[in-house]
């Protein structure tokens, strides 16, 4: 037996500010999910700023919360990539009011430590917290607009994200992918008009996603999907994100690819749905 997820959140709101605390309670241990605040302008309050442990902004599934996700976990690239969701930063956010000309939209731009938190049972970890290990930060964006039509019938959503980053190279033993049409091998890279220690390692991903809900006699029709590709520093045989400096020193640069779709149906007035989920 286990406990998968134990949270316990407490959010306190008071006009133009809130704060946020939430732990998760285990058979592991005890760690923090989210400790945030967010001030929104108050002569402007389509604009707000937000400091602290947060959900990264990229794509539809680290913002969507597990209590209303279809699935018991998020998708295996964002487990790889952007593992616990979370991490240190300070993000800025615009979102125009009802009523505004750009209703609908949000973006979102802030800058992160890049390390995420750590969870006590995932990774490679035993601790939990959020720990630091390089001098460089991270930046993730992403634009989102949601409208509604056909009276309140049909909702449509579209976002595109990006995450600039890395980690430090720890030595200057650097490999890429070589490939041709028959073989795929490591290929080091040239040290000496290069000098790799102590820079900056690629961390670079771009994502795209939609969502499409149509309200029937039958129920509501759900479809959504989210495609990610990019540049992933990892180790010869791990190609997570780190949570801590890694201990295998050499560095490994792969492209990839990943995506999920949903097709999610809502059995009439009822709160019973049906859904199936696709992704690599």
């Amino acid at each position: 037996f286990m406990i998968r997820r134990g949270r316990f959140k407490l959010t306190y709101t008071n006009g133009l500010v809130q704060s946020v605390v939430q732990i998760n309670a285990s058979e592991r241990g005890v760690n923090l999910v989210e400790y945030y605040g967010k001030l929104t302008n108050p002569w402007q309050k389509s604009l707000s700023v937000t400091v602290g442990v947060m959900n990264r902004p990229f794509g539809f599934e680290i913002q969507q919360s597990s209590a209303d996700r279809e699935t018991p976990e998020r998708a295996r690239f964002t487990q790889v990539l952007l593992p616990n969701e979370r991490d240190l930063g300070a993000m800025v956010s615009f979102q125009p009011e009802k009523g505004k000309k750009l209703y609908g939209l949000k973006v979102d731009a802030g800058i992160y430590n890049g390390t995420g938190i750590a969870v006590p049972g995932t990774g490679s970890l035993n601790s939990a917290g959020v720990v630091e290990f390089d001098q460089y930060k991270d930046f993730i964006g992403r634009a989102h607009y949601k409208r509604t039509v056909a009276k309140d019938k049909v909702t449509f959503g579209v976002g595109t994200s990006g995450y600039y980053g890395g980690n430090v190279y720890q030595n200057n033993n650097v490999f890429t992918l070589d490939q041709t049409a028959t073989t795929s091998a490591w290929q080091l890279q040239d040290t000496l008009q290069t000098t790799y220690k102590g820079a900056r390692s690629p961390r670079k991903y771009f994502g795209a996603d939609f969502q499409v809900a149509v309200k029937s006699k039958i129920g509501t029709t759900t479809i959504r999907g989210e495609y990610i590709t990019g540049t992933q520093s990892g180790q010869v045989d791990d190609t997570r994100s780190p949570l801590a400096l890694p201990t295998k020193q050499d560095t490994y640069i792969r492209n990839f690819n990943g995506a999920y779709a949903y097709f999610v149906q809502r059995i009439g007035k009822t709160k019973n749905e049906i859904a199936l989920k696709y992704e690599w």
